[in-house]
């Protein structure tokens, strides 16, 4: 759908990067939603030419988006949306940023407002053999320590009920509640 949807400019290279821009393609009739969404996009996508991967594509939206119409809804223009992956192990990729802009309406009342934004980070090769609570137990601790970095701490409420509570220090002696999260001990 993509390449079908856009049309693709070339515009620069640094060594095994090569630079696109796009634009939509008047000729494509979208299937979907999601063909129509991207159907009204312009941006840039940066390709690895040693890999043939993606590595990054960040565009806007052009024009309002109108579902059937603008009956079910629309997305307004400027909408903009950023992907990026990268080589986290040799022949590897993940998406480690993904943002997303975007501002609508839905059934002629509800306004819509998508902020997303996720960055991932410190992708590490786990041993094959790695059992479930294993697992759990690795995410655990990373997020504990991830936590921790941001001023936070564990509280465990050992009641019988397996809750936990992370707690982030305001700095002026009291604790705020960050999350509460039941789940089952290993």
């Amino acid at each position: 759908m993509l390449p079908d949807a856009l049309l693709f400019t070339y515009r620069e290279r640094s060594k095994q990067l090569v630079k696109l821009s796009f634009k939509p393609n008047p000729g494509f009739k979208p299937p979907s939603h999601e063909a129509h969404v991207f159907h009204e996009m312009e941006g840039e996508v940066w390709v690895d030419t040693a890999q043939n991967r993606l590595v990054q594509i960040a565009g806007h939206l052009t024009h309002q988006v109108r579902f059937a119409g603008g009956l079910l809804g629309h997305l307004d223009r400027g909408g903009r949306f950023e992907v990026r992956q990268t080589e986290v192990a040799p022949g590897h990729w993940e998406v480690t940023t993904l943002n997303v802009d975007m501002i609508g309406r839905v059934l002629f009342f509800k306004t819509i407002s998508v902020q997303q934004r996720e960055c991932r980070t410190d992708f590490r090769r786990v041993p094959d053999n790695l059992t479930l609570a294993q697992a759990a137990d690795v995410l655990r601790r990373q997020a504990l320590s991830a936590f921790n970095r941001l001023g936070c701490r564990y509280v465990a409420d050992d009641n019988g009920r397996g809750r936990s509570s992370l707690l982030m220090n305001t700095g002026i002696g009291e604790s705020l509640p960050l999350l509460r999260k039941s789940y089952e001990r290993l």
